[in-house]
């Protein structure tokens, strides 16, 4: 079975979560198209965890229940509970994303073969409902989540920190991530190198600087703060260099 994902989702989310989003956003469309699963105004899909297991068998049903939580979070995806037995605890979801992507998830290059109906949006008796992911990731150390595709930008200012390509954003890095990409879209190149510089300097630390999440948390101070180090570290390279004049 072939794999498909959204590539700017990827960015925007993780490679893992783009794969799921992919996924739930094929199976929205089609219900939505087939005007099933409606509540409250919105589209909806479920699907049982030992089913999600099948489909994706690279990965263990704790790691599906993150990766949905992962979503969940960062606002790609909401969930609900419309199931008809009150001990059923299988999420559905919908997703903001349904109305835009419709016609880019209905490609051929589909994530959920259409022959494969029984891996979605059933319930029998010899599958087990997704329990309530919450109470099962909270304890679950950040460091497993699933590797995500970072941008140029998100490696470079990892750099400043001397951070291994392989280690993935925590939770507090994201949100500021998502805080600062802005500013760090409108940066200019002498930004980066005055920004470079100034971390690159032994000098007394600042607040600041002890965490990537604090620095994009503070990113437009910093840079204030690079600039002006930037300006003063030139001239005073300029008086040194300044050649001594005989008389």
């Amino acid at each position: 079975m072939n794999y498909s994902f959204n590539t700017q989702h990827a960015v925007q989310y993780g490679l893992d979560e783009a794969v799921m989003l992919h996924n739930l956003l094929f199976w929205l469309a089609k219900n939505k198209a087939n005007g099933s699963n409606i509540h409250d105004g919105k589209v909806w899909t479920f699907n049982s965890s030992s089913a999600f297991a099948k489909l994706f068998p690279f990965w263990n049903q704790r790691k599906i229940a993150r990766i949905l939580l992962s979503l969940e979070e960062q606002g790609a995806v909401e969930s609900g509970c419309y199931n008809k037995a009150g001990y059923d605890k299988t999420k559905w979801y919908s997703s903001p994303l349904l109305d835009s992507l419709t016609n880019s998830v209905q490609s051929n290059d589909q994530i959920c073969p259409i022959d494969t109906p029984d891996l979605s949006n059933r319930l029998t008796s010899y599958v087990q409902p997704i329990p309530n992911s919450k109470q099962h990731i909270e304890n679950t150390n950040i460091k497993e989540r699933s590797l995500t595709v970072k941008s140029e930008n998100q490696l470079r200012f990892e750099k400043l920190f001397n951070r291994r390509v392989t280690t993935p954003m925590d939770k507090a890095e994201i949100s500021a991530w998502a805080y600062a990409k802005g500013i760090v879209n409108d940066m200019t190149d002498r930004e980066w190198t005055d920004l470079e510089d100034f971390y690159a300097a032994p000098q007394e630390k600042t607040y600041a600087r002890k965490t990537l999440s604090t620095l994009l948390n503070n990113l437009s101070g910093e840079l204030d703060k690079a600039a002006n180090w930037s300006h003063q570290h030139t001239t005073a390279q300029r008086k040194i260099s300044k050649p001594t004049v005989w008389s």
